[in-house]
């Protein structure tokens, strides 16, 4: 039983009014410093050694140009510079050009770079511009695409690609820049050109599609000489389709002996088969060796003479050592079916290599887009996730796990799954291989944390660490992956531990017909157990699973049936039977929290819910079915609620009410929808957001596809902080009662709109506890309040709201609501409990627990 005396607690609440001192607009969210990529976030195009202080003591910076929008944890467009002393990118100035195709360093030490404007509010331009340290500025401006980008002995610059116009300048495909104006070359070719190269006799060849250059017949390959075109032999042929020849040169390079060196797409060169590389020695064509299966896409020539070449052929990138090609390593593109490809090599002071071009992996190393070769290993050029976050949760020891579609995380090799420990990312073994899943479809969906600190992780794979077998479902221990028996016969979307131990999994599976159950099953550590038949529907499945605080177990996703009784898309199992909620709902379930006041709050692709017209968002009072306020545009696939009582959904909204425009990250205050902190943001397509996690703290980690939060790189992986947030901080005692120490610890944190709670233990029998909340901790002595009071026993909070609770099995607990209120936000208390011990005389002795210093917190 429990009573108040003394100061009431709306005394209090009155008291925090006039108390307060943090104003609400100083409490907004703030997003953390994220991580970004291992490398750059789109493709890598053109690369060069710049050294900005010429002869000066700095090391020559790599520059890269590309479609990108983030360089490691750099947001830029188009153009990056990595410095090789600091292990850090940096943009190039503020950008001209955003989608840049070449680029290259003047003898004069510029950097000259050509390509597209593709942002949305700027119109398309397609742009030559140099850069001279502190700005760009625009060299010329073409009516079409400019492809290539090349510097002759003299200083002039020549581009190609496929414009007809520059500046106005008349120029078919290729022009010259003089310093001053821009200067057709003779009347230029009939097709595009996309690379070029210049002869030791300072000639200039040209490559691409073209099969005229000045009126002479040059098929993809013709020579400048400064007064006409000139063909190489026979030129370049023989990639037929439909009957005709759709050969392409992409890449030249000189050899030292002043061979020229042509790669792309074709497979005779003159009259010699050349499967995609060969060389031109002035008078004739050279195979070299068998050539390529697939399309080379750029040549480099290092400084000892090697010939790299770079593609989307086998292994991505090899070196000619005379006599056959050398793999360095293997680059992979995870996805779509493509391969990787290489679109730029450059050589580094220490002969190092980088290679840009599209791909995730470097041998077994996780990157994105861009790597670099020490001669035996890649390495990746900065530290972040290479690739989307499904889910996260937190872990009983308070880590947070996430798991996705990843092979590397921040600074470590993690397969798919990964831990972070609030300092460091962490692997968790091998993580999860995959076995026979393909590897571009190889991905964890779901985190389940186990109350004995391991945790159960379910997804798309069949082999975990050392190739232990686990079928779609794997339980790690804190040291070790194992499977759960046999496993499950298809994909898992969702894991829950019951109350007893049981680990729940559901997806779109049926297992074996010794224990029938659809699309939901339960592993009880021996063997796996159906849930009655399971659920029922055309192709039925459950994608989020939920425990109630009964401990009964709530289904939801797209099915009609749940155990032979009719439940559109959300069922509630009470440990022997299936049960609809209601009507149930139309549409499909995605994901489901609870929130504070027991409400079940579901979202989705919902039209309607117990007959209510919904907006894919729908609460569930254990009643009845409700909206919420007008609902959401787009699906939701992420739900969380705050420790005040607010709705935090996530997915890929589009907007709705007064939600312009849409952030992807939206809060229901109950009343209305609003942006939450400064939102999520993509530096390519519209952001998603996949799953939420809130942390004990207050802080909000959310996870997904996206590159920024709140303005910053932070990629897949955001976590966001309260800068007023709930704080509880002990104030030790050496008092102790007649069964030992009182211990007071918080269960709750004091946040705005939530309830704070506590609990002390170590009451002896008999005895009152009386918990004290207060505005100060006076640090008075108990002797000098009560003739009775212990020694060493200091009252550690002000007695401005006293409640009297009588211990349970020498445990008592209090709490105290706060209003929903900013106001409140920062708000000083203090809390501790007093032991009042009795004999058959009255009272004994009194004592106190340790003490409790508070700090409101609000979101």
């Amino acid at each position: 039983m429990a009573t108040f005396f003394g100061r009431s607690l709306r005394a209090l609440a009155f008291g925090a009014l006039l108390c307060a001192r943090i104003v609400p607009a100083q409490c907004d969210p703030a997003w953390q410093p994220g991580h970004g990529v291992p490398g750059v976030d789109s493709g890598c195009s053109a690369s060069t050694l710049w050294d900005p202080d010429g002869p000066g003591p700095r090391q020559p910076l790599l520059v890269v140009g590309g479609g990108f929008r983030t360089a490691g944890a750099v947001l830029t467009l188009g153009v990056a510079a990595f410095d090789f002393a600091t292990g850090e990118w940096s943009s190039v100035g503020a950008s001209v050009i955003h989608s840049v195709a070449a680029v290259l360093t003047t003898i004069d030490g510029r950097l000259v770079a050509c390509g597209s404007t593709i942002l949305p509010a700027v119109p398309n331009q397609h742009l030559v511009a140099r850069f001279d340290g502190a700005a760009w500025q625009v060299l010329g401006s073409a009516d079409a695409s400019v492809h290539a980008l090349v510097e002759l002995p003299n200083g002039d610059l020549v581009v190609g690609g496929s414009f007809t116009s520059i500046d106005g300048v008349a120029a078919a495909c290729v022009a010259r820049w003089d310093g001053a104006s821009w200067h057709a070359l003779g009347s230029g070719t009939n097709q595009p050109v996309t690379a070029l190269a210049v002869l030791p006799n300072s000639d200039l060849v040209v490559g691409g599609g073209f099969t005229v250059a000045g009126g002479v017949n040059a098929r993809r390959v013709a020579r400048w000489d400064g007064n006409g075109w000139h063909a190489l032999g026979a030129g370049i042929s023989g990639w037929i389709l439909l009957s005709l020849d759709f050969s392409w040169v992409h890449a030249l390079a000189v050899l030292p002996n002043g061979d020229l060196v042509v790669g792309g797409q074709f497979l005779v060169a003159g009259t010699t088969p050349a499967a995609r590389v060969a060389r031109w020695d002035g008078t004739s064509w050279h195979a070299f060796g068998a050539g390529w299966n697939d399309t080379v896409r750029t040549l480099h020539v290092d400084p000892a003479g090697r010939l790299i070449a770079g593609g989307a052929f086998t292994n991505g990138i090899a070196a000619w050592n005379g006599s056959v090609w050398t793999p360095l390593g293997s680059l992979v593109f995870e996805g779509w079916g493509f391969p990787a490809e290489v679109w730029t090599i450059t050589t580094l002071p220490n002969g190092d290599l980088v290679a840009g071009g599209a791909f995730h992996r470097a041998s077994t190393v996780p990157v994105a887009n861009i790597a670099r070769w020490n001669g035996a290993q890649w390495t990746a050029m900065a530290r972040g996730f290479d690739e989307s976050i499904y889910c996260v949760a937190r872990l009983a020891n308070g880590d947070v796990a996430v798991g996705g579609a990843f092979r590397g995380a921040p600074g470590v090799a993690a397969e798919r799954v990964a831990r972070f420990d609030g300092a460091a990312w962490r692997s968790l073994g091998a993580g999860v291989v995959g076995g026979t899943i393909d590897p571009q479809q190889r991905a964890v969906w779901a985190i389940a944390p186990l109350a004995n600190g391991g945790f159960v992780v379910g997804g798309n794979f069949n082999t975990v660490a050392g190739n232990v077998p686990a079928q779609y479902v794997a339980r790690w221990d804190g040291t070790a992956w194992s499977g759960l028996g046999s496993g499950v016969p298809y994909r898992v979307r969702t894991i829950v531990e019951l109350p007893n131990g049981d680990i729940v999994v559901a997806g779109a599976f049926t297992l074996p017909s010794g224990a029938p159950s659809a699309a939901v099953a339960r592993w009880n550590d021996t063997a796996w157990q159906s849930m009655g038949s399971g659920m029922g529907g055309p192709s039925p499945y459950v994608s989020s699973l939920l425990v109630l605080p009964n401990g009964d177990l709530v289904a939801a996703g797209f099915f009609t049936t749940a155990g032979g009784v009719a439940a559109n898309s959300i069922a509630r199992w009470d440990g022997a039977a299936w049960h609809a909620l209601g009507a149930g709902v139309t549409g499909g379930v995605t994901c489901m929290t609870l929130m504070p006041d027991g409400d079940l709050i579901v979202g989705g692709t919902l039209s309607s819910a117990g007959g209510v017209p919904v907006q894919q968002i729908a609460r569930w009072d254990g009643a009845a079915w409700h909206a919420v306020g007008t609902g959401l545009g787009g699906d939701v696939k992420a739900l969380a609620a705050l420790p005040n009582g607010d709705l935090l959904v996530g997915g890929e909204i589009v907007g709705t009410g007064n939600l312009t425009p849409a952030s992807n990250l939206v809060l229901w205050d109950g009343a209305s929808w609003r942006t939450f902190g400064s939102g999520l943001g993509q530096t390519g397509v519209r952001p998603v957001v996949i799953d939420i996690e809130v942390l004990p703290d207050g802080d909000v980690v959310v996870v997904g596809a996206f590159g920024l939060a709140g303005g910053h790189v932070s990629t897949y992986f955001a976590r966001l902080t309260p800068p007023c947030p709930a704080l509880v901080r002990p104030i030790p005692t050496a008092c102790l009662g007649s069964a030992g120490p009182l211990v007071l610890a918080a269960d709750t944190a004091p946040w705005v709109g939530a309830t704070f709670r506590s609990t002390a233990t170590g009451f002896a029998p008999g005895s009152m506890a009386l918990s004290l909340l207060g505005y100060t901790a006076p640090h008075v002595p108990l002797a000098s309040l009560h003739p009775l009071g212990a020694l060493r026993c200091d009252l550690l909070a002000s007695a401005d709201a006293v409640l009297a609770v009588v211990p349970v099995a020498g445990a008592a607990s209090a709490s105290c609501p706060f209003a929903n209120d900013p106001v409140f936000a920062g708000l000083p208390l203090y809390n501790q409990f007093v032991q009042v011990e009795f004999d058959a005389a009255g009272i004994a002795a009194v004592n106190s627990s340790n003490g409790l210093a508070l700090t409101v917190g609000v979101f």
